[in-house]
């Protein structure tokens, strides 16, 4: 359970780290708010965190197969 916990979140950490990278604050706005993902940024997004859970359910069940 640990080492699940562990990959979730260091996946977690990495989504997060890409969506800040992928959008800059608004110089614009006096709230310093970030934009709105585009189409392909959002979409690469979404699969990195289907994959993360993918790999934390992996983490979790394959040790009891063995």
């Amino acid at each position: 359970m640990l080492w699940a916990g562990i990959a979730f979140a260091i996946g977690m950490f990495l989504i997060i780290a890409d969506y800040r990278m992928a959008t800059a604050p608004d110089p614009t706005d006096k709230y310093k708010r970030r934009k709105k993902l585009n189409p392909v940024a959002a979409k690469q997004l979404r699969s990195m965190f289907i994959w993360t859970i993918v790999v934390t359910a992996a983490v979790y069940y394959v040790p009891d197969w063995f």
